[in-house]
């Protein structure tokens, strides 16, 4: 790439620095030769420990993880990513240092870039955000810290700013983008003006909905929005868009709604992940109250909502993106159509906390797998354990899809559902996917689900007594384990027999009251909420 680039005044970041070419030199490869810029090893106790390389002797060294205050201070400081990210460009120190750094000369790169590759600031813009997943392009996070409060900074880190920005500011333009009226508008540099952006009518921005009056019900957690054509929008607005109590509200008091007056819902948002599933802190919070019924009946009300979602009298689209896990996931495999973004992280993970799926999502995952297995075969004698075993190992796992083509595979996207690629259209396209179904839509009827009862729980636990034998899961994991095979199975009954969806969901349900009493299901939950990494106890 240095070679490619020869007028390029940042070629020199394409030359290996002398460290990288020692490496090389040295055999330090990454994974292929064990060693990179780290290297894993044991100790004398035979302890298996990670080393980090010193650059400046090419020497591994023990290390600990860096924590720096003003990371955590900035999560702190309200007023959302644009908040944090003025704090951090603003702070003293090493971290200060580096954040200063890193975004000028990004700025100082992206400026010089007009006109060479575009005459618009919002086309360099859209082409990190849409090209390579930035959350805000360059010229949106120069207005984020201040267009003019990183003028000294330049001076101080000795860069020249082009000429363009300083004439911009001389006539007394201080940002790239400016919020009008009648819409947003970005600075031309041609005509020396603010120009408006042209709208994509396939651009739905559910903040700007909400701004011109759009919202129809709103709670803490969560709010409804009119899309406009019959169709209304689900938005979750809690932290990492948890499901609580608001959510689950919010979502039964849609469906009464759509019902009556409206032709469809679409469950969608815009935040970094659709869900990360239940609100982990507020069920350790009622088990640690022993408020049992309580947590029966959130349970109860989270199925009940999923299901409400599944045989709505109107067409249901879920479109998740980025991280839907655990409930999350429940909720995308219970609406009619799944829309899911390509870059879409999918599964039913509650086994790393010491539970099961109990929102519908192992139940889902059993009929999507048996649904098309012809009539009369399984009287005949088919074997479903190839069917269930997959299942099993897809949850008691926590296999997580790494995209919505993945998810596919999986079974928690159906195979017959589109994929969203540009994710700033998926909105649209979700509501464009509800009125088409609106159409001719008939809601589904409830499926009867064959089992192998008693003969799947037997095999199972020749399986799990393997495992353990071998010493790849704990004796917890195998009763955590044994609570799964009992919901796959379909509770106490003879191969081949039907079951219906609540049978199946009140097994999950019994499943996950039962795992909860447990003490070693509690100190995962503890450890997961204190680290946000799973213990294996």
């Amino acid at each position: 790439l240095y070679d490619a680039v020869p007028d390029d005044e940042m070629r020199d970041i394409f030359q290996a620095p002398e460290f990288m070419v020692k490496m090389v030199e040295s055999g330090k490869l990454g994974n292929k030769t064990r060693q990179g810029y780290y290297k894993k090893t044991k100790d004398e106790k035979g302890k298996r420990v990670k080393l980090a390389l010193d650059y400046n002797t090419n020497e591994y060294v023990t290390f600990s993880k860096p924590r720096f205050p003003e990371l955590k201070e900035a999560r702190k400081t309200p007023g959302g990513f644009a908040a944090s990210l003025k704090f951090l460009f603003n702070s003293p120190g090493k971290v200060g240092d580096v954040v200063r750094a890193y975004l000028c000369r990004n700025f100082l790169y992206a400026a010089n870039r007009i006109p060479e590759i575009s005459d618009q600031v919002n086309a360099i813009d859209d082409a990190m955000k849409w090209g390579y997943n930035h959350k805000l392009g360059p010229f949106e996070l120069w207005d984020t810290v201040g267009l003019e409060d990183t003028v000294a900074v330049f001076k101080t880190l000795k860069m020249k700013l082009p000429k363009t920005i300083t004439t911009m500011l001389k006539a007394g333009h201080k940002s790239f983008y400016e919020k009008r009226e009648d819409g947003l508008y970005v600075f031309d540099f041609a005509s020396q003006k603010y120009v408006k952006i042209a709208v994509n009518p396939k651009i739905v921005l559910l903040p700007s909905l909400k701004a011109k009056g759009g919202i129809i019900a709103e709670n803490e957690g969560a709010a409804m929005i009119d899309l406009g054509d019959g169709i209304a929008c689900v938005e979750f607005n809690t932290k990492m868009n948890s499901i609580d109590a608001d959510v689950v509200g919010m979502l039964n008091q849609a469906c009464d709604l759509v019902e009556k007056d409206f032709k469809g819902l679409v469950v969608a948002n815009h935040g970094a992940n659709f869900s990360v599933g239940a609100n982990l802190f507020e069920v350790f919070v009622t088990i640690q109250k022993g408020d049992w019924d309580i947590l029966d009946a959130m349970i109860k009300g989270f199925q009940d909502c999923n299901m409400r979602l599944k045989y709505l009298d109107k067409p249901v689209v879920v479109a998740p993106a980025g991280m839907a896990l655990g409930g999350g996931c429940e909720i995308s495999m219970h609406g009619d159509y799944c829309l899911a973004a390509g870059e879409t992280y999918m599964g039913l993970v509650e086994v790393g906390v010491g539970v099961i799926p109990a929102g519908g999502g192992t139940k889902e995952l059993m009929i999507r797998a048996t649904e098309g297995i012809p009539d009369g075969t399984i009287a005949s004698g088919l074997n479903m354990q190839t069917y269930y075993q997959k299942i099993f190992e897809t949850i008691g796992m926590a296999q997580v899809a790494t995209s919505a083509v993945e998810a596919k595979e999986f079974g928690f996207i159906r195979k017959n559902c589109a994929i969203s690629i540009n994710r700033d259209h998926q909105i649209h396209d979700a509501k464009e996917i509800a009125l088409g179904l609106s159409h001719f839509y008939k809601k589904p009827v409830s499926p009867t689900i064959p089992v192998m009862g008693d003969n799947f729980k037997g095999m199972l636990d020749s399986v799990l007594y393997n495992m353990r034998a071998g010493n790849f899961i704990s004796d917890y994991d195998v009763h955590v384990a044994s609570k799964l095979a009992g919901i796959l199975s379909g509770g106490d009954c003879a191969e081949g027999t039907y079951v219906s969806e609540q049978l199946l969901l009140d097994l999950e349900r019994e499943a996950f009251l039962s795992l909860c009493g447990e003490s070693k299901t509690q100190d995962r939950i503890i450890y997961m909420l204190k680290n946000n990494k799973p213990l294996r106890n």
